[in-house]
C-alpha cells in the first residue's frame, strides 16, 4: 500500500523533467519517470522492521511463517519473505541538496524510528541511516503516551548557518532530533518538547505527530 503522499522533483538532474517519488509500505522508495519507467538505481530499499532483522535478539525469524523447516509447525506449506516487512512511512519524504553539490538527496523518516537518506542515484548516503533514542520509550503509561517512531515528515533546513542542510525530525517520543548532512548529530539535540512552566506538561509525555516548521 501507499500511505505517504508522492513528491515531484528532478532527481536525475539531467533535464528539467520532474520524477514522481513515492515511499511504499513494503520499504521501497520508487522514483518514476514521465514515461512510467523507474529511474536507474531505484527502487531503493530501507531496512527491515526490527522484528525481522537477524541482528535483533527478539526477532521472529524462527517462527513457522518465516522458516523452511516446518517439522513442528501446524501449517506446513509456504514461507514468508521477511524482506516484505520493510520499514514504512506515514507522511511524505523530503527532498533537497543536503551537501550543496548540485544533486538532490531523498530523506525519509519511518514509523519504526529511523531516518534514511539516499543519493540521486539510489545509493545510501554515507553516515545513514540514523535512529531515534529508543531508551526514551522504554517506559509508557497512561500519562506517558509515546512511541518509538516518526509520524511527521523530516524537514531540511540550514540551522547552523554553515554549508549543508540539517535534517530535522519530530519523534513520537516527544523529542526533536537534528542531524547534519553527514549524519552527525547537531548539539544540543535531541531535546524534549514541553512547557517548563506547566507542571502537567513536565510530568506527562505525548507523541509529536506534526511536522516541524
Amino acid at each position: 500500500s501507499l500511505e505517504s503522499s508522492p513528491i515531484f522533483a528532478d532527481i536525475d538532474g539531467k533535464d528539467k523533467d520532474e520524477e514522481l517519488v513515492i515511499f511504499s509500505s513494503d520499504g521501497l522508495i520508487h522514483v518514476y519517470q514521465q514515461d512510467g519507467s523507474e529511474l536507474a538505481g531505484f527502487p531503493a530499499r530501507v531496512d527491515r522492521r526490527r522484528p525481522m532483522k537477524s541482528s535483533e535478539a527478539n526477532n521472529v525469524l524462527g517462527s513457522c511463517a518465516f522458516r523452511a523447516d516446518k517439522a513442528d509447525c501446524i501449517a506446513k506449506n509456504g514461507t514468508i519473505d521477511p524482506d516484505v516487512a520493510g520499514q514504512t512511512a506515514m507522511m511524505p519524504m523530503s527532498i533537497g541538496d543536503l551537501d550543496g553539490d548540485g544533486t538532490l538527496e531523498i530523506v525519509a523518516t519511518t514509523w519504526d524510528g529511523w531516518v534514511f537518506a539516499f543519493e540521486h542515484d539510489g545509493s545510501s548516503r554515507a553516515g545513514f541511516p540514523k535512529s531515534m533514542n529508543f531508551d526514551h520509550v522504554k517506559q509508557t503509561s497512561e500519562t506517558e503516551v509515546i512511541d518509538g517512531g516518526f509520524m511527521a515528515s523530516p524537514v531540511l533546513y540550514d540551522l547552523d548557518m554553515k554549508p549543508g542542510l540539517e535534517i530535522i525530525a519530530a519523534g513520537m517520543d516527544q523529542y526533536i532530533y537534528v542531524w547534519h548532512a553527514d549524519g552527525t548529530p547537531m548539539a544540543p539535540y535531541p531535546v524534549r518538547l514541553f512547557n517548563p512552566d506547566d507542571e502537567q506538561s513536565v510530568e506527562t509525555k505525548a507523541r509529536i505527530v506534526a511536522t516541524p516548521a
